[in-house]
């Protein structure tokens, strides 16, 4: 299995009261070109009791969502050609911490560098966050190779070159505003920019 492209959308927790309002969200924005196939959560911190869910032509509900989000280890599997033109394998993780929560999107590498340049599928994802904001609303959100949500939205503000791409949401003037920060290497984590 070869690597993967991780897209992190990170929320402050005073938000956390409507993370399953916030998942769905982020559910529909590749619903629009794709499906659910299935889910899975633990009921319990260690992982022993599992609840694995397939969707099929079925919508997943409100309940599947609160499920999913308070619990743990959440993850939802998906298709979709959001990115690139044909459908691919799409994982969602729902990721929590005290200080802030996320969700973690996974796309294997290989499917997107296949048909596209760095260049090309960086300005894609780019596109997508950015004309995607207004609905998904993140504190920040980031594109690197292998990447793990490992920052508050406030520490995020004060670090350089964590990702190789960083959307970090500002107002300016009465008006939000997001920074999108390139790092020295490109999201495959390997090559340089």
């Amino acid at each position: 299995m070869g690597s993967k492209i991780s897209i992190g959308l990170v929320y402050e927790n005073k938000c956390r009261e409507d993370i399953s309002v916030y998942l769905e969200k982020v559910i529909n924005e590749f619903l629009d070109k794709g499906y659910i196939k299935d889910f899975t959560v633990s009921l319990d911190n260690e992982g022993n009791e599992w609840i694995e869910k397939n969707i099929g032509e079925k919508e997943v509900t409100k309940t599947d969502y609160d499920l999913i989000t308070t619990n743990y280890y959440g993850k939802i599997n998906l298709i979709s050609n959001i990115i690139t033109s044909n459908p691919k394998k799409i994982t969602v993780a729902i990721e929590k911490s005290d200080e802030y929560f996320g969700f973690l999107v996974d796309l294997n590498e290989e499917d997107l560098t296949k048909n596209f340049s760095l260049d090309e599928l960086e300005n894609r994802i780019v596109d997508f966050l950015l004309t995607k904001f207004r609905i998904l609303n993140y504190d920040y959100a980031f594109c690197d190779n292998e990447a793990e949500i490992e920052y508050s939205p406030q520490e995020i503000k004060q670090e350089e070159e964590l990702y190789s791409l960083l959307f970090i949401p500002n107002t300016k003037e009465n008006k939000k505003e997001i920074e999108v920060k390139k790092s020295s290497w490109y999201i495959d984590g390997l090559t340089s920019r």
